[in-house]
């Protein structure tokens, strides 16, 4: 092979490294939604990082700068879940100035519906079969009038007219009170303090 030849091969390849090279596009994060965004990247590889947190706006614990939600929203609706023990007072249908006390057991949960609602079973000790939905806020719930629900065909159901019914949670201890109506007319009202025992 000649000078020249080897001259020219030489040239040829220097010019076919420098084309493929120039041609190579920059790699790196193209989202611009990524913690990690390279505006001069041109072709994404698989790098971006996102920030996680949670992303409905319904949570106590939004994140405003989260992108990609991590599974870690928290609901007012959370903090009254569980199982309570209760003791309350409630007043004599008869006797208006004499309140019963009583032990019981009443059972929260979200609601399916609104996970600012929340779902309380046998609330004033109505029936364990009755439920009656409650709007939360903070960490208070409130009933402002709402009928008392028991499975299709129960002897409770539809029975009791919630009203002028609230409550406030403090870690583990539900102080309420509580107001509803029987078929009959009778207005009942009492009030309780529970313990959450899980």
């Amino acid at each position: 092979m000649t000078f020249q030849a080897k001259i020219f091969i030489s040239i040829f390849i220097v010019a076919l490294v420098f084309a493929a090279s120039s041609c190579k596009k920059k790699e790196g994060c193209c989202d611009p939604q990524a913690k990690n965004y390279d505006a001069s990247a041109e072709k994404d590889d698989g790098s971006c990082e996102y920030v996680q947190g949670c992303t409905d706006s319904k949570a106590i614990n939004f994140s405003s700068d989260a992108v990609k939600d991590d599974g870690t929203c928290q609901y007012a609706a959370d903090q009254f879940i569980g199982t309570w023990n209760v003791e309350d007072s409630i007043q004599d249908v008869f006797v208006p100035h004499v309140f019963h006390h009583r032990q019981y057991v009443l059972e929260i949960e979200r609601s399916a519906l609104d996970p600012d609602s929340i779902k309380i079973t046998n609330l004033a000790n109505v029936s364990s079969e009755v439920s009656v939905l409650a709007g939360v806020l903070g960490n208070q719930f409130t009933i402002s009038q709402n009928w008392g629900t028991a499975p299709a065909g129960h002897i409770h159901d539809h029975f009791f007219l919630f009203t002028r019914s609230t409550g406030t949670v403090t870690l583990d201890t539900l102080e309420f009170t509580f107001q509803y109506a029987e078929k009959v007319g009778d207005i009942i009202n009492g009030k309780g303090r529970a313990v959450r025992t899980f």
